[in-house]
């Protein structure tokens, strides 16, 4: 009995060191190579938080996971170029390969471009020699039958692209797109976005975009495929974003992929288990519902909100949805008293009868979520204000910062870029143009020279009657009224000289 039981035993030993050693040694053959660029120090616009550290992590992730890893970090055109070839160089064979990048990118005519720190885009010619396409990537990557895995967290706020679309003029300035273009790949491949195409994504406040830090989260869980894991990140990232940003992915993979394999138990269990019940919402459902929601994001209206938490009450999405209604979309009614003061010179009676009592029922716009970034929901009037007095540190002062972005804040902006060879929006204020503001240490404008403005008195004549015998003659031609000095006006001369500002509006004109 003893023996019987001791070669039982045995065998089931032998079975696990087996299915252990195969398992080892198909790991060993499969051969998995990536590419990582991670760009952050723009030269020629402004500077990324994220993209180095995201690109630092994932590598060191896929080191783990046992790829064969080709890595750069801030790189320049020539040094993009060459490390696509040297990771053309290692995909021989190979079973899987992986392409991440995090930087700036953007779309024109519908094709997706990389760019590398030295891109400067002064015109349209300027994208086929400063940039990269992401097709040269995909091309090498699809030359074999295997296993493609692009991840692309470039779909950020993009000057670059900006300034591109303003030099192309207005007839071609709609070719130019904010964020990237949905990619049609081959078989065996999956191509996934921070966020839906066309849109932009958020850089992030902590160490880690939102999209990078829930790859990171899931991507090392054991038995987790890639189409759970993408389905995960994408819930993540919803979440931290309230619902406005939306990765997402295309998709022609043929089977289940496993950065790390489900843990498999070699000796059978003779002990019958209960089956799992069957999930509710099928994978298809699940997708469906996704779309929907995507389309309820696009229009952003309360009532859209309502109708999805209606429809898919008891899904992910529709919680998302409820928690939108009760922080945005409560109502509240505000009432406004405006009382219009009667004539001073009016009898009490009739004063009494003149004032006007208007009230008016506001509907409020949807307040801010609670705890939720300023990155996610910018308040413009402050984020103006702070590139005012940014503007004013560096002596390229728009003025009292009054949260206007009007002429006198637009003119200083073109000041700033005209002195720090730079091409920051002037038609909007950004984050990252308070970002470059920031950078910026030391005085960039020159201050203007001090002018004291006197204006003549003014002088009265006396009027003489003329002589009886004198006849009348034709009345004298009136004088055209002097043409005023200054941009802004009479009203902008006096500003000027009380508060002792000097902006583009205060200088004289130069004369014809």
């Amino acid at each position: 009995m003893f023996r019987a039981r001791f070669a039982s035993f045995a065998i089931a030993c032998a079975v696990l060191i087996a299915v252990a050693v195969g398992g080892a040694q198909a790991a060993i053959e499969e051969k998995r190579v990536a590419l990582v660029i991670g760009n952050s120090d723009y030269q020629h616009t402004s500077q990324l938080a994220n993209p180095v550290r995201d690109a630092r992590a994932v590598a060191a992730v896929l080191a783990r996971l046992g790829f064969d890893v080709v890595e750069g970090f801030n790189l320049d055109q020539a040094q993009m170029r060459a490390k696509i070839r040297e990771f053309t160089s290692r995909i021989d064979s190979a079973a899987v390969t992986l392409f991440y990048y995090a930087g700036h990118g953007f779309q024109i005519d519908g094709k997706n471009h990389l760019a590398p720190i030295d891109a400067r885009l002064s015109r349209e010619s300027d994208v086929d020699f400063e940039t990269i396409p992401l097709n040269l990537v995909l091309r090498q990557m699809e030359r074999e039958k295997r296993t493609n895995l692009i991840f692309l967290d470039a779909c950020r706020d993009n000057p670059l692209a900006s300034a591109l679309a303003r030099s192309m003029g207005r007839a071609r300035s709609a070719a130019v797109s904010r964020g990237l273009a949905r990619v049609e790949s081959g078989v065996g491949t999956l191509i996934g976005y921070a966020t839906s195409p066309g849109m932009v994504a958020y850089d992030g406040k902590g160490q880690h975009s939102p999209y990078t830090s829930a790859i990171l989260k899931h991507i090392e869980k054991p038995g987790v495929s890639i189409n759970d894991m993408m389905i995960a990140v994408r819930q993540d990232v919803l979440a931290e974003s309230q619902g406005k940003q939306i990765p997402w992915e295309h998709s022609s993979l043929t089977g289940q992929y496993y950065f790390k394999a489900p843990v498999r138990v070699a000796v059978a269990d003779t002990k019958p288990k209960a089956t799992a019940p069957a999930s509710s919402t099928s994978d298809g459902t699940r997708k469906a519902v996704a779309s929907a929601y995507e389309a309820t994001v696009a229009v952003g209206s309360c009532g859209a909100y309502r109708i999805f938490e209606e429809q898919h009450r008891n899904t992910f999405y529709g919680r998302l949805a409820e928690e939108y209604l009760k922080t945005n979309c409560q109502k509240k009614t505000q009432r406004a008293i405006k009382v219009e003061s009667a004539d001073v010179k009016k009898p009490a009676k009739a004063a009494a009868d003149t004032q006007k009592i208007v009230v008016a029922a506001a509907d409020p716009a949807p307040a801010p979520a609670a705890g939720a970034a300023k990155e996610d929901r910018p308040d413009i009037g402050a984020l103006t204000v702070a590139i005012q007095k940014e503007l004013a540190r560096v002596g390229c002062s728009p003025g009292r910062p009054d949260g206007d972005w009007g002429k006198r804040t637009r003119s200083a902006i073109s000041r700033f870029n005209a002195q720090a060879s730079l091409d920051l929006p002037s038609d909007r204020p950004s984050e990252a143009t308070l970002a470059a503001l920031k950078a910026k240490t030391e005085t960039v404008c020159a201050a203007a020279p001090s002018k004291t403005v006197t204006t003549p008195a003014k002088t009265t004549r006396k009027k003489v009657a003329s002589p009886a015998a004198k006849k009348p003659g034709p009345p004298a031609a009136k004088k055209k009224p002097k043409e005023d000095r200054y941009w802004g006006g009479e009203d902008t001369r006096v500003d000027c000289e009380m508060r002792g500002l000097w902006t583009a509006d205060c200088f004289t004109k130069k004369k014809r």
